[in-house]
This record gives C-alpha cells, structure tokens and sequence, in this order.
C-alpha cells in the first residue's frame, strides 16, 4: 500500500500502525470507522495529507478482501459438489455454493483486467487508483490469500474431532468469515458462530464445538487484543515524547 501510494513513510512505523489498526479493527468491529479513526490519527501525525490518508484506508481494506475473494472462488466452484445450496440459518435462505463461486471469479478477473489495462493504456483515474499495477497486484493477492488461509488453518487445527475433512471444512469456514466481515459486527461474534454451530454440531457435538469456539475467540481475538492494546499505549507514549 505505501509503495502504490509513493508514501516515504519508515518502515517500522507503517508496521506498527497496521498492527495495531488491524488488531483493534478485527476485535472492535465497524471497519471503515474503528480502523479509520485509528489510521487517521497516526499516519497525520507523520505529515500525511487527508486525502492521501483516505486513499491509503481504501487500499488496506481492498487488500483485506482480496485473498477471500481468490479463495471463495475456489472453494465454491471447485471443493463443493455441483448443485450445492448453502444454507444461512440466521435469514432462512438457500445460495447456490457455485453462484457464489462464479461471482467471486468475476470479480478477480475484473480487477486484473482493470489492472492490465491501467498499465498498458497508462490510466491515471479516480475510479482506478485501488487497482495496484499487474506485479503489485498479484503480490497483494498472494499475500491476502495466504494470510486467510493460516487462519482457516489454525481455526481447524484447533478442532477436537477431526471429524470434519479439511476440504469439506474450508467453504463453511470462508462464508462464514465473509458473512462475519460483511457485518461489522465486533469480532464477528454470533454471525460467524451461528454458523458455524448450524453446520458442525451434528458432526462435532454441542460441547466439543463451544469450546472450539471459545478457544479460537481467546488465541485470534482477546490475546492480540491485549497485545494491541499494549503496543497501542506504547506508541502512544512515544509519539508524545517525540513532540
């Protein structure tokens, strides 16, 4: 994102900023204002104009999105069987899994057309400017991916029956998660949850699965909160000597 933007910013600084941003965001919810407010707040004191700020707040949040957007296209077109209905028990509704599949894939290859074409026909747009050039882009994508992908593995590993097959677990998993973002629900608590509980239990049991849920609340959510919290206060406390 700093490289797209051309920010000379150090890098220990933006490091420590996204962390904490990050960490506060995924456990406070709300987005676009919790990890705004929170950006805003300490890329300004670093002499960066507003405008900028907020064009490297909707970079961030691209980024966030596009390595779900990579993985539920392949989860949904090529793990589940064809004619597979997803079913959320909050809303009562039945999706076709490789709709969600087909939209998703639309989706990544319209951005690398828009930013294939940004390249070659040297287009400098409002409308195109998250759209990172070819090498960056794939880079962004990669990394998104792989970040999405350790937690869907940590999340499994913390399974007290391995009942579930890996593959079979991951679609329930991403729409979960997708669900969970889309809400901005703090933590994501009770969106990602209840379906997680809809579809495990009869597998998994009641007790096994609240306490799996439980666990992975404590070690991906309260534990880095703590140490958000703490390096939060620390920079803080840095900054304010600086001045």
């Amino acid at each position: 994102t700093v490289k797209q933007l051309n920010l000379k910013l150090p890098h220990w600084h933006v490091s420590v900023i996204s962390l904490i941003s990050f960490i506060l965001n995924n456990n406070l919810g709300l987005g676009a204002i919790m990890g705004g407010l929170l950006r805003y707040r300490f890329l300004s004191r670093l002499g960066v104009p507003p405008l900028m700020i907020g064009s490297y707040m909707i970079l961030f949040s691209w980024i966030y999105w596009l390595g779900l957007i990579v993985l539920a296209a392949a989860v949904f077109l090529f793990l589940e069987p064809s004619g597979y209905k997803i079913i959320l028990p909050f809303a009562g509704m039945k999706i076709n899994a490789s709709l969600l599949g087909w939209l998703a894939i639309f989706l990544f290859f319209m951005f690398i057309s828009l930013s294939l074409i940004k390249k070659f026909f040297h287009l400098k747009t409002k409308f195109l400017f998250p759209i990172a050039p070819p090498k960056i882009f794939v880079f962004q994508t990669a990394l998104s991916s792989l970040d999405w992908i350790l937690l869907a593995v940590v999340f499994y590993l913390l399974l007290p029956i391995k009942s579930v097959e890996f593959l079979n677990y991951l679609p329930i998993f991403f729409m979960a998660q997708i669900f969970a973002v889309v809400s901005h629900v703090p933590a994501g608590a009770g969106v990602f949850d209840s379906i997680m509980f809809f579809y495990f239990k009869p597998v998994v049991g009641a007790n096994n699965l609240i306490s799996w849920l439980i666990l992975f609340r404590v070690i991906y959510f309260l534990v880095p909160l703590g140490f958000g919290i703490g390096l939060f206060l620390l920079y803080e406390i840095y900054c304010a000597r600086r001045i």
